[in-house]
């Protein structure tokens, strides 16, 4: 059994890309804050967010489920309705 750490490691190093069972409802945005939580890249369960300076979100891997909305301890990601 990994623990996990290793299970992190694994995540990290091969992203796995999202598969849409449904229609994704809500989607993060980030502020300009955003740049003081980059600990949300690592539970992001899709790998659909990036640290290149500022964050980033591929919202073609992203599936909303708001995992990094409820890490962000800044307050930097917010919820918008998709359209």
């Amino acid at each position: 059994m990994k623990n996990d750490s290793e299970i992190m490691r694994l995540k990290q190093e091969e992203p796995q890309k999202a598969v849409h069972k449904f229609r994704r409802i809500f989607k993060p945005i980030v502020d300009a804050k955003a740049e003081q939580c980059p600990e949300v890249v690592a539970f992001c369960p899709h790998g659909a967010i990036s640290m290149d300076g500022k964050l980033k979100i591929d919202y073609n891997l992203c599936d909303g489920c708001l995992i990094c909305l409820r890490e962000c301890h800044t307050g930097a990601i917010k919820e918008v309705k998709e359209e």
